[in-house]
Formats: structure tokens, sequence, C-alpha cells
């Protein structure tokens, strides 16, 4: 993990909730706890799993939001050339072909979910329960 891109992507991070463009935070500016959950168990999940697997099920519903701000994070970083609305798990197979490629991508991600971890902390939270 490279610290020195942690720290830049964290107030971009922080930008985009504020924002809240992708509709993350509530009406009340406050974070739903499920959102924090979400990105916490996201890099456990890329070590168990795989990037690809994790990137593809974090593709439905609510979990969307956060693949589209870890691209957006990632983005205007100047980490991923998004010119066209492409999602996370379009880089992602992308890269897949390319051992090295995927493993730099890997590691991009990775420090974006630190990245919006961390601004995450300074929203309020909300608490949700998640009906399955």
């Amino acid at each position: 993990m490279n610290r020195k891109r942690i720290e830049q992507m964290i107030p971009i991070a922080m930008d985009l909730l504020k924002e809240n463009s992708l509709s993350i935070l509530n009406d009340a500016g406050k974070l739903p706890s499920n959102y924090a959950s979400y990105v916490s168990s996201y890099g456990p999940t890329i070590s168990q799993s795989g990037l690809l697997q994790t990137v593809a099920f974090n593709e439905k519903e609510k979990r969307e939001k956060i693949n589209s701000l870890l691209a957006l994070v990632l983005a205007k970083a100047g980490y991923l050339e998004n010119t066209s609305p492409k999602k996370l798990i379009d880089f992602v197979k992308e890269a897949s072909i390319y051992y090295a490629q995927k493993m730099k991508l890997q590691r991009l991600i990775l420090e974006a979910i630190v990245a919006c971890k961390l601004a995450m902390m300074t929203f309020p939270k909300i608490k949700v329960e998640e009906k399955n």
C-alpha cells in the first residue's frame, strides 16, 4: 500500500461523498451504516475470493454505489481513464488479461478502499437494518 496515494485519494473521496451524487448519504447528510460495512468487507473479500469475483459481487443493487465510488475516486486521482461511462467491473475485466495490470489495479483498488473508509469516518453514521 502506498500511503501517499491513499492520502491523495482521501479528500477526493470526501468531496464525492459530500456532493452525494451517488446518493450514498441520506437526506440529513448521514452515512447509513451498511455502506460503511460494505467498504470494510471489500478488502478482505478481495483477499479471499479474488478481485474479479469481489467486484462482480458488489455490482448488485446498493453495493454498486461502492464500486461507482471507487471508480470515481480512482478516475479523479488520475489512475483510471474514465472517458466513457465504464463501470469498475469493466476496468477489472480488461486488466485481468495481463497479470501485471491486474495486480496494479488490485493494489489501486485496495488503496481506494482505505481512502473511502477513512473518508466515511468523517461523516455521522445512522444505523440501518438490512432486510434479506
